[in-house]
């Protein structure tokens, strides 16, 4: 397996405070910003390294021998947890897969969670911060006797510089979820990155790839936080069958 020269993960953004000009509930204007509208240099250092990961020396794991979907390890130098990426081409525009992974209402954001991954039980958002930032929190069943797992994780959402669009996921901190550690409670994880890349064919389909790297903390040690993270690349190629079930519906 090639490792990637990065000593450590970026550290997650921490707590959130408050933005302005959040559009109403439900729209999404993704599209009409600028690619370099309302982004921080954070923003811009974490794309830059999502990139670097997604286009770095990868191990293929698992092709399809139906489809162009394909699933890769990545190590990182300094972190045990490996970086899992999928791939496949899904049956949509741009503008249709933009929004459907960046939900705006709670009822847009169950759609898409659930359709896409099979860990997911329910959640919500916590604050939308402005028309590319969000805060979102959701709960993920794990196999039996594990304890299931929870998130809080700031989102972007964006478009970038060569027309394609990448949304992106990091770990923070929020007072409306606070961790917590009783023996029944959920296991507080950790999305060190996670996120779809998205780039248009021009023949009404996009080529789209999905990287995570998540330590569900506890006690799991990095071998079986593997083995949960690899079900995580299939969330693209369910992301593709959605829309192809949709298509085939319509």
């Amino acid at each position: 397996m090639q490792r990637v020269r990065c000593k450590e993960f970026l550290p997650c953004y921490g707590r959130v405070q408050p933005l302005l000009g959040a559009s109403t509930m439900g729209e999404s204007q993704v599209f009409q910003l600028a690619p370099e509208d309302l982004r921080t240099d954070e923003d811009n250092a974490r794309i830059a390294q999502f990139m670097l990961w997604m286009n770095g020396g990868c191990t293929l794991q698992k092709k399809s021998k139906n489809s162009d979907f394909k699933v890769y390890y990545q190590s990182v130098e300094g972190n045990p947890i490996i970086l899992i990426k999928g791939e496949c081409t899904v049956l949509a525009e741009l503008e249709e897969l933009v929004e459907f992974l960046n939900p705006r209402t709670e009822e847009q954001t169950s759609t898409m969670m659930k359709a896409t991954d099979t860990m997911y039980t329910g959640g919500r958002i916590v604050a939308l911060l402005d028309d590319k930032h969000k805060i979102l929190y959701g709960t993920f069943k794990v196999p039996n006797p594990i304890s299931d797992r929870d998130f809080v994780w700031k989102e972007l959402s964006t478009m970038l510089d060569d027309n394609s669009a990448l949304v992106l996921g990091e770990s923070v901190e929020h007072p409306d979820h606070p961790e917590k550690k009783g023996m029944l409670d959920y296991v507080r994880g950790k999305i060190f990155s996670s996120g779809y890349h998205v780039k248009a064919n021009g023949d009404g389909s996009c080529f789209v790839t999905y990287l995570v790297s998540v330590d569900p903390q506890g006690w799991l040690p990095p071998m079986i936080t593997n083995l949960l993270a690899a079900d995580q690349a299939e969330n693209v190629k369910r992301l593709r069958n959605h829309f192809a079930a949709k298509r085939a519906g319509s």
